[in-house]
């Protein structure tokens, strides 16, 4: 006995060494979160999530963000081993119609009918769904690899707006890049008559999802690492301007998209942990947190938000549920009196009648 308690003693010892001394693949820097106020006031806890509805909870595995087509038979998901899937709404017919080779995330139908992918691994594609056929529009700027593109949405005049979420860390490193709290995010536009990339902003932490106005007068788009939504102008007096339209939110704010009525649709993935916004103002403890196997590394917990903000960030609607169906809820797209949702980890697609 006393032989493998000295073994065990020495396997500590190795591991704290190891913590201590073992360069960090990332270098942190101190932030103090606000105070986290919970799912309280407009975002007070509730179980309206509950109401959601599977079209077909086996398929579609990791779809994190769907897209309806215009005339609304087909919804389109993009699985994490790169599989666009296509299901007929009505009769619950599904097919495999392309495969990008990498990692899909945000989806968006052009004016010619081809779907937009953003692409966290091959960058902003074009698929072609009369031929199949991918076309890679963007993936560097500058001569810059773009590492993490995110999510996208499309102007009346064909100009993409997407997110790359971090010019550093991909998307294997979620944590990395939320834990060394240095703005590696940006939000780019894409004009496919000139072919030109544009940074609009830069030093975003962990760019995220993507939302035009309606009048195009503005382009929304989420900080995971910030807790936060940020509007960019790109007419009017304010143009080339950002502003913060809400922050401070007891999630991490993922997908958004424009619904209708003047509403955007917000989804928390995960809630905040107080072990984690305690540790965030401890560079040297996140610094050892992150050498830790995947496994050991923080994961968010389990519950479902999504909500509908108007264009100044006031809170219309409130869905929530504490033992949610559908787990990590990532992305909302709304047609007609529907939310149809997508999932980062979970299986299926499923709706919510509002």
């Amino acid at each position: 006995m006393k032989k493998i308690g000295s073994i065990f003693l020495l396997l500590l010892l190795a591991i704290g060494c190891y913590l201590i001394l073992a360069p960090s693949p990332i270098d942190s820097i101190s932030w103090k979160p606000p105070t986290n106020l919970g799912y309280t006031g407009a975002l007070q806890a509730n179980e309206k999530l509950d109401n959601l509805t599977f079209i077909n909870e086996n398929i579609c595995v990791g779809c994190e963000d769907v897209a309806v087509d215009p005339a609304g038979i087909y919804l389109y998901g993009g699985e994490n081993n790169g599989n666009i899937l296509r299901l007929n709404i009505a009769t619950k017919d599904h097919q495999v119609i392309a495969n990008t080779g990498g990692r899909p995330l945000g989806l968006h139908f052009d004016s010619k009918g081809n779907l937009i992918i953003a692409d966290a691994k091959k960058g902003l594609l074009e698929l072609n769904l009369k031929n199949g056929s991918i076309q890679t529009l963007v993936t560097a700027y500058k001569g810059e690899k773009m590492v993490f593109v995110d999510d996208l949405e499309i102007a009346k005049d064909g100009t993409i707006y997407f997110s790359d979420a971090s010019d550093k860390h991909d998307l294997s490193q979620v944590v990395e890049d939320l834990m060394e709290r240095k703005p590696h995010g940006a939000l780019y536009s894409y004009n496919p008559h000139t072919k030109e990339t544009k940074r609009l902003l830069d030093d975003l932490y962990f760019a995220n999802g993507v939302a035009l106005a309606a009048d195009q007068s503005f382009v929304l788009v989420n900080e995971t690492g910030d807790y936060s939504v940020s509007k960019y102008w790109l007419k009017g007096s304010k143009a080339g301007t950002r502003e913060k339209i809400i922050e401070n939110l007891p999630g991490f704010p993922d997908g958004i998209s424009k619904g209708e009525k003047g509403l955007y649709w917000l989804t928390l993935i995960a809630p905040r942990k107080q072990l984690l916004d305690w540790v965030m103002d401890k560079p040297f403890l996140k610094n050892m947190v992150v050498k830790l196997p995947k496994i050991l590394q923080p994961k968010g917990g389990v519950y479902g938000c999504i909500i509908g903000i108007n264009e100044a960030g006031e809170i219309m609607h409130n869905y929530q549920s504490s033992k949610p169906k559908f787990l990590q809820i990532s992305s909302v797209q709304q047609f007609g009196n529907r939310l149809y949702l997508g999932s980062l980890e979970d299986t299926g697609f499923a709706f919510l009648d509002l």
